[in-house]
């Protein structure tokens, strides 16, 4: 949910951004079509064009390190799909076995013991992966 929230913050960021520059750019525009004469005499003109530039130049950085964020939110939602992949596979089997027989029903109680025991295995096999994950769902299991 954090990441989630993080990457919807830098997309939002990232249309702002987009839509200033679309602004400086009209800006830029309408300056050059009020001159009159020759556009190097003009010093209000130079003077737009100045502040038109740093702040393109403010905005072009912002956008570099809302870049930055997302590829840092990317790889992080990336480390955890394999686990979530694996998990999602034991939920449904284990949602699956009532068919089966209905003395093989489960809840989400158990499936979470689960899940808590693997990570709790890899930490204790010192496996990085899952000590990283282990202590991202302790975080998250004290919040609910």
């Amino acid at each position: 949910p954090d990441l989630e929230k993080k990457r919807n913050e830098q997309l939002s960021l990232q249309g702002e951004f987009k839509f200033k520059l679309r602004e400086l750019e009209d800006q830029l525009l309408d300056a050059l079509n009020s001159v009159t004469g020759n556009i190097l005499e003009d010093v209000v003109l130079m003077s737009t064009l100045e502040e038109l530039k740093l702040k393109a130049k403010v905005i072009g950085e912002k956008a570099q390190e809302t870049e930055k964020v997302l590829l840092e939110v990317e790889e992080a939602s990336h480390f955890y799909t394999p686990f979530a992949k694996a998990c999602s596979k034991l939920y449904f089997s284990l949602e699956s076995l009532a068919n089966v027989h209905f003395l093989y029903q489960f809840d989400l109680r158990y499936f979470l013991s689960i899940s808590d025991e693997v990570l709790s295995l890899g930490r204790k096999n010192e496996i990085p992966e899952l000590q990283a994950i282990g202590d991202d769902n302790t975080e998250n299991k004290h919040r609910l």
